[in-house]
């Protein structure tokens, strides 16, 4: 019996791959983004033109027509190689959620769009389109670098097969929605996340890995639901005029590998335990915004951390020793804080370190001695107070008025200029009158 229902679903299938068409509601939802982006006078719309021809041509004019696809959209073919899934046991979770992505009888012979690129293409108006939200199997939206405004539908919280999300540079605005934490969250339980050069297998759905919603206007607070997207390697918040705490949730995205949540206006300590679990960072950027508290001491879990950029905040903890276990760390700017204590000694394990700003923060001393070990420093910024071996090397004198040093002076002569003796030397006012507002030891090519 089983035999004779896959003949027969067979042959419906052959019938109909010659006429086989879009999914009526994934149809009607771009046909809503098109009226409300203002779609005639998108950069690119090509075949979208679904009313200038006649009633007939209106209607088969039809995205997932692979002579005639849309400009930007992707579509996946009717389901042949589901035929077995389909005729499987209903009641399998896999199952159900194959027959709730795909459909099942005739609508499974419907092409789903999958993928929607319309980034650059001139779209302007308001993106607040309830019906987006029936484009569930998407897997890939990049809207960024439009003209975008209103808000987020909370509807697209049922995307369920979503990879990637780009809405950056756009003028969206109000909150970011919570509802993005919910994305894919109706897949079969168990399943795991699949990238686009590993698909996934058959019935098993993405996971959301990249949200890119920088450079827009959204207010209010980082949702704490956004947690709930355990498979993300880049969030990018970037610019935007958020508000609150940095919430706790985000410790949750173990996979993350970029943290990008400057230029808002983010108040209080990072909250405990954040980066404890964050040890697949590679970037990691706050600056611009108005967090208070340390730099913390979880950072030295942070073995693959390449970046981390916590300038122009209001930071008033000293710097923890835990700072140099970030072993691969390349640039550290921590500059237009209230950073109070000493410069650590263990500064000296980043020997990969080729950036390290802490100029006009509230640190006393000196540069330690372990800054000769880093060896590939190209620019350093620090108080003048903190250039006690120059100033004992130049005893007395008046060193130039260039504002610059080579990098050198404190690597290879540290020991030779803190041998000098000098018993009276002059105060940094005198000795560094009018330099520039910073000192940076540039690199000697």
């Amino acid at each position: 019996m089983r035999w004779l229902l896959r003949l027969i679903l067979a042959s419906t299938l052959v019938a109909r791959l010659a006429d086989a068409s879009c999914r009526g509601l994934d149809r009607t939802a771009l046909i809503r983004l098109y009226e409300a982006t203002d779609g005639a006078n998108w950069a690119n719309n090509l075949n979208w033109n679904i009313t200038t021809g006649t009633p007939f041509e209106n209607r088969a004019n039809d995205p997932c027509d692979i002579n005639k696809r849309w400009y930007g959209v992707g579509c996946i073919d009717p389901c042949e190689r589901y035929l077995d899934d389909i005729i499987g046991d209903p009641n399998d979770p896999e199952m159900e959620y194959l027959i709730r992505i795909r459909g099942l009888g005739q609508g499974c012979f419907a092409g789903r769009i999958t993928s929607l690129n319309l980034r650059r293409n001139n779209l302007r108006g308001n993106f607040s389109i309830s019906e987006l939200g029936d484009l569930a199997n998407l897997s890939f939206v990049d809207l960024s670098f439009n003209s975008l405004a209103g808000t987020v539908p909370t509807e697209i919280g049922r995307w369920n097969n979503l990879q990637y999300l780009s809405l950056q540079h756009n003028s969206l605005k109000g909150f970011v929605p919570s509802e993005l934490g919910t994305i894919n969250s109706l897949g079969p339980p168990g399943s795991t996340g699949c990238g686009i050069d590993d698909p996934c297998p058959e019935g098993v759905q993405m996971k959301l890995t990249e949200l890119s919603l920088q450079y827009n206007s959204f207010s209010g607070s980082i949702p704490s639901e956004l947690g709930e997207l355990t498979h993300l390697r880049v969030l990018d918040l970037t610019a935007n005029n958020l508000t609150g705490s940095v919430p706790s949730e985000l410790g949750r995205l173990t996979d993350l590998q970029v943290l990008y949540l400057r230029e808002n206006r983010l108040v209080g300590s990072l909250p405990p335990g954040l980066l404890y679990n964050l040890t697949e960072l590679r970037y990691l950027m706050l600056q611009t915004n108005q967090l208070t508290g340390a730099v913390p001491t979880d950072v030295g879990r942070l073995k693959k951390l390449a970046d981390l950029f916590m300038y122009e905040n209001r930071l008033d903890e000293p710097l923890p020793d835990e700072i140099g276990d970030m072993t691969v760390l390349q640039e550290l700017r921590l500059q237009d804080n209230l950073i109070p204590g000493t410069i650590p000694a263990s500064i000296g394990n980043l020997t990969r370190l080729r950036y390290l700003d802490l100029y006009n923060n509230r640190m006393i001393g000196d540069v330690p001695s372990t800054i000769q070990y880093l060896i590939n420093l190209q620019e350093l910024y620090l108080q003048n107070e903190h250039l006690t071996p120059v100033r004992q090397r130049y005893c007395r004198t008046r060193i130039p008025n260039v504002g610059k040093y080579s990098w050198r002076i404190m690597r290879e002569e540290y020991r030779q200029m803190t041998a000098v003796v000098c018993d009276n030397m002059h105060d940094v006012e005198f000795t560094f009158n009018s330099l520039q507002h910073s000192s940076s030891y540039d690199a000697i090519s």
